[in-house]
């Protein structure tokens, strides 16, 4: 049978404060312990009477009875702490999950960059029956224009054979049309055909006039005349163009955000650190 007892000690406060010491590391703890809760009223005891107590060689006086408010009042801070407590670790998920979405945000640029922004694809030419190899990034390409057999690629920036010799902003070689957008599309599709006679880079032309492409800079040399303004016929194929477009702007989206997501994941990631540190989660 449970039943109170009123004892006298001796206690002195450095063993007291031991006694508390060992309180609060438990309580540290997430796991509920009945056992804790019980030792806490014990504490709270043996605070109130040490209080109160006389000195050793003056213990004539019996000690009063624990003042249950007081009892009451340290098991309230108990919970209004484990309340706070609980809540702190309910935000670490909710932080954590607000950090997937920017770190999958920036993954996805990550992935679409080889898409959109793949190597250098090498090319074989001839040039007055000499053979030429050109190192050529696909985003530097504005056009390709079929002249029968013979296909004529046309650059932004010039750029030399790889044997050495004279930096060109045209590229001709003999070649199969689609066979030829196959090797430099390897890994993405940023050259897309749209006639039976041109191919475009979709990061340099805008569908701006009814089946009409045009290009954004709008270069002046008459070397690019024929690749201005170019026509779509039956090998153009809109929902194709339509979905790389779409692609096009969700990579641009990714990449504008990349370093203000990139910031914002360190920020919040300071903020978990923080957090498992007041609650005790960091080992």
């Amino acid at each position: 049978m449970n039943e109170n007892r009123k004892i006298c000690i001796e206690v002195n406060i450095e063993e007291i404060n031991a006694f508390k010491s060992i309180i609060e590391s438990n309580l540290e703890s997430i796991t509920y312990n009945p056992n804790i809760m019980k030792a806490t009223a014990l504490l709270t005891n043996l605070l109130d009477n040490y209080e109160k107590a006389d000195t050793i060689g003056n213990l004539k006086k019996p000690n009063r009875i624990l003042s249950k408010v007081k009892e009451i009042e340290y098991l309230n801070s108990i919970i209004e702490r484990q309340k706070w407590k609980i809540s702190g670790l309910m935000a670490i998920p909710i932080l954590q999950g607000v950090q997937d979405l920017f770190v999958g945000a920036n993954n996805g640029a990550i992935a679409m960059e080889s898409t959109f922004n793949p190597g250098d694809v090498e090319i074989h030419s001839t040039n007055e029956h000499v053979g030429e190899d050109f190192m050529v990034s696909p985003r530097n390409i504005f056009a390709i224009k079929s002249e029968g057999k013979r296909k004529v690629i046309y650059l932004k920036s010039p750029i030399a054979p790889m044997q050495g010799g004279t930096r060109r902003y045209r590229i001709q070689l003999d070649s199969n049309f689609d066979e030829l957008l196959k090797e430099i599309n390897q890994s993405s599709q940023i050259l897309l055909r749209v006639s039976n006679g041109f191919a475009i880079n979709v990061f340099e032309y805008v569908f701006s006039k009814p089946g009409i492409f045009v290009v954004h800079t709008n270069p002046r040399d008459k070397l690019y005349k024929s690749i201005i303004e170019i026509a779509v016929d039956s090998k153009f194929n809109p929902k194709a163009y339509h979905q790389t477009m779409r692609q096009l702007n969700e990579y641009d989206n990714y990449r504008n955000n990349f370093q203000s997501n990139l910031q914002k994941i360190k920020q919040i990631a300071s903020q978990i650190e923080y957090f498992q540190t007041v609650y005790g989660l960091n080992g």
